[in-house]
């Protein structure tokens, strides 16, 4: 999927390496000239250099920055690159203050890069996470294995109830992991600690069938191979991961749309693992106030078609929203990871049709 990056100014290092880094630009009316690019319609990063950044303090520019971005964006970020010079003729205690004042008073972020090479990089990597994601984040704390033996510890004591003590325990008994993984319940109550309900616990973990909603592309596949779990009468699943551009140049992409031609209405998705947010919402909302954007939708709605909103999710909602174009749907877990264990076991995807959104 390629970046795209609103900006006020297409000169200069950083966003000559922005450009060198595949990133794509779009000019913003207003912006001209400031080293300023939209990540999304809800993050926009500002760079400064060093200097820069002390004469937007002297001039007071940086804090008129400041609360005209926070006007329009929920997310602000101020990137700094390079060194401070030291013979501007600032005391360090209005550094300090506009430094403290940014995040605390005027709720920026304020980030520091080496220099402006980094500075892209940087950009790059912010534009790619709210543009495409942050991949999930393991909670176990790592560290370098010092050794095979350390390393198979380290796998031992992942299993129930099986810290350093047992781990080394099942490895000294049975001599490897293979071994305990073919160990049967009545072989591993034979080790000092392992009990019946340990090894009960152990088996299910190394027998199951790994299953779950890992990403948001496990629900569409789903929901393309059998739409009657969010849809009760019959449509046509017309685009997956829609592009299309907004007035301003931000990147729109609605999960899904979906057809129902009995009832002429046209269905924008969004969908969610976990339990949907304002944020959420508020862009589901963006997506269908924009919908004439998008020369797909614009073709049904020149036809006379109804555009409604659907925002889903396996997880409910901790807070409700009236919204008249929007209805939130509960999806059942369960009949997805069924649905989704079926086309793991035939080994693809499927697209299916089916129909408004269920109750």
């Amino acid at each position: 999927m390629e970046i795209v990056l609103t900006c006020g100014k297409t000169t200069g290092r950083v966003a000559e390496h922005l450009a060198k880094l595949g990133i794509a630009t779009q000019r913003v009316e207003g912006w001209e000239g400031i080293e300023r690019w939209g990540l999304s319609r809800r993050a926009v990063v500002q760079h400064f250099t060093g200097p820069g950044f002390l004469q937007a303090i002297m001039d007071k520019s940086l804090f008129v920055h400041a609360t005209e971005l926070r006007d329009g964006y929920e997310l602000v970020i101020f990137l700094l690159s390079g060194e401070m010079p030291r013979d501007r003729g600032l005391h360090p205690n209005a550094l300090r203050g506009a430094i403290s004042a940014l995040p605390i008073q005027y709720g920026v972020t304020l980030l520091w890069a080496e220099d402006e090479v980094e500075a892209a990089r940087l950009i790059r990597q912010m534009a790619e996470h709210e543009q495409m994601g942050v991949p999930d984040v393991s909670l176990h704390p790592k560290r370098k294995a010092q050794d095979l033996p350390d390393l198979q510890r380290r796998v031992a004591e992942m299993l129930p109830g099986c810290g350093m003590v047992n781990a080394r325990r099942l490895l000294r008994h049975f001599g490897s992991l293979r071994a305990i993984a073919c160990a049967s319940e009545e072989e591993l109550i034979q080790v000092a600690g392992i009990g019946r309900h340990t090894a009960a616990q152990i088996r299910s973990v190394l027998e199951w069938e790994y299953l779950d909603l890992d990403w948001e592309q496990d629900i569409e596949d789903v929901l393309i191979s059998c739409p009657g779990l969010l849809f009760a009468h019959k449509v046509e699943v017309v685009a997956r991961q829609h592009l299309f551009l907004g007035p301003d140049g931000e990147r729109l992409i609605p999960d899904l749309v979906v057809a129902d031609a009995a009832h002429r209405v046209l269905y924008v998705v969004e969908l969610k693992r976990s339990a949907p947010t304002p944020a959420d919402m508020a862009q589901l909302c963006c997506y269908l106030v924009n919908a004439r954007a998008s020369e797909l939708l614009s073709a049904y709605l020149g036809r006379g078609w109804r555009l409604h909103g659907v925002l889903a999710s396996p997880e409910p909602a901790r807070c409700s929203w009236e919204e008249p174009d929007i209805t939130i749907v509960v999806l059942p877990r369960e009949a997805l990871l069924a649905e989704l264990a079926r086309l793991r076991a035939m080994g693809g995807r499927q697209a299916g049709q089916a129909g408004g959104p269920a109750d």
